[in-house]
């Protein structure tokens, strides 16, 4: 009998500490849930299904399993601002990216423009996307995001250094833990009183995409 299993891919190691102990006791009562680090951010890929094969194969190679093993293929990305008009990125003269209320502070202006158009193409094609063929299975395939980012939702703040996010992942695996009912109805907060669909279109409005916002709730309760 082949396996149960849910693969979720989330965008780094702070994503996955932080919210992979309250993801297995939410949904792993029916199903093994297993959570991947991508180590980037597929939406800025030009083929960002063909990414997420090859991080499905090699995480089935890694760990044993078959295709026929998952039931379930989820992405859980971050938006980082990227429905802003173009004149809300701003030029900075040093330091990292800052992610503000209204507007996307950088070094190189050009290069978050092009990077904001990548991950636009890249959420209309997974939007559009149901399924994905892993050596000839077809896995039911779904994005959920995170707005402006995963540290603003859970953390109430949009820009962090990588040693603060490893820290914030820490307290709030701990806060939560085990509390499922607690981190639903906080999670639910960010869906605004919006249906998922009116959450997608929400985004798209002026700076929306820099709000705090989530669709991750529907992981949950399925509409």
């Amino acid at each position: 009998m082949s396996k149960q299993i849910v693969l979720i891919i989330v965008e780094g190691i702070s994503e996955k500490n932080a919210l992979e102990g309250i993801l297995k006791v939410i949904l792993q009562k029916e199903n093994a849930i297993e959570l991947v680090v991508y180590d980037g951010d597929i939406l800025t890929s030009l083929n960002p299904i063909d990414k997420i094969k090859q991080k499905c194969k090699e995480t089935l190679s890694l760990n044993g399993f078959l295709a026929t093993d998952i039931i379930n293929i989820v992405q859980i990305s971050d938006l980082d601002g990227c429905y802003v008009d173009d004149s809300k990125i701003v030029k900075k003269v040093t330091g990292s990216i800052k992610y503000t209320e209204t507007t996307i502070e950088c070094i190189e202006v050009d290069s978050i423009v092009a990077r904001n158009q990548n991950k636009r193409n890249s959420i209309d094609v997974l939007r559009a996307t149901t399924e994905v063929s892993i050596d000839g299975e077809s896995i039911p395939f779904k994005l959920y995001y995170n707005g402006c980012n995963l540290e603003h939702v859970l953390y109430n703040q949009r820009t962090l250094s990588k040693k603060q996010k490893t820290t914030k992942a820490i307290e709030f695996a701990i806060e939560y833990d085990t509390r499922e009912t607690d981190f639903i109805s906080f999670i639910k907060l960010h869906v605004l009183t919006k249906n998922e669909d009116e959450l997608w279109g929400f985004i798209k409005i002026d700076g929306n995409s820099l709000t705090k916002s989530s669709t991750l709730y529907f992981l949950f309760d399925e509409e």
